[in-house]
């Protein structure tokens, strides 16, 4: 048979003649173990295969690994709210712009200025609310709102300065509506002028008893003779 004369071709090679063959069969039955438990461990001891992945297959970046069906999470976008832009700007209407946006944004959405707007006629940094109506003015608007000072008519006389009171001719009435004139003062104006005659000037006030250099400084511009 071929395993006979295997074992008795090896026998022979290795001078194992002595052997029986069933001792034989042992022998290389244990070596045949031997060199399979020696392919193991080598199997064992060798370094683990890596699996290389194309790099469409490899996870994007921030998403975990395995999430097949996840996606990274987006942002909230703002509430919106309506405004009501007018006056003068290139389309007026309703407009929805986002929570938190200023006059200017809510202008940008009606199409911007017209070209007959006065930009500076609102405050275009502030902040806008739901429902609120935004009016921007035209400089004709803006004009009729300035205040004019007032011009006399063609031919009107000019206004004048408030009138000199006569010393030689003014009621002790007259002579209190003086700043610093008082009844008794004026009083003795009108007894010097009937008893000493009238005032030649402005100076002449100095003979009233009561008014001084500092009194008739303070009347020099109201009072004339």
């Amino acid at each position: 048979m071929a395993f006979q004369d295997s074992a008795d071709s090896l026998r022979s090679r290795l001078h194992l003649t002595a052997l029986r063959p069933a001792a034989l069969g042992v022998l290389l039955t244990a070596a045949a173990v031997l060199v399979g438990a020696i392919v193991v461990f080598a199997g064992a001891l060798a370094p683990p295969a890596f699996e290389v992945r194309p790099a469409s297959e490899a996870p994007a970046a921030g998403t975990p690994e395995g999430g097949a069906g996840s996606s990274a999470p987006t942002p909230e976008e703002p509430a919106r709210i309506y405004v009501h832009v007018g006056g003068a700007v290139a389309a007026p209407g309703v407009y929805a712009v986002p929570e938190g946006s200023r006059v200017d944004d809510a202008v940008a959405a009606a199409g911007g200025l017209a070209a007959d707007a006065a930009p500076d006629g609102v405050n275009r940094a502030r902040v806008v609310v739901d429902g609120e109506q935004v009016v921007i003015p035209t400089l004709q608007d803006q004009e009729a709102a300035a205040p004019s000072a007032s011009v006399p008519a063609a031919g009107a006389p000019a206004p004048s300065a408030k009138a000199r009171v006569n010393l030689n001719a003014a009621t002790a009435a007259e002579l209190v509506t003086l700043n610093g004139i008082g009844e008794a003062t004026a009083a003795k104006i009108v007894t010097d002028r009937e008893a000493n005659g009238p005032f030649a000037t402005v100076d002449d006030l100095m003979r009233v008893p009561g008014i001084g250099e500092k009194k008739l400084a303070a009347l020099r511009d109201a009072v004339c003779v």
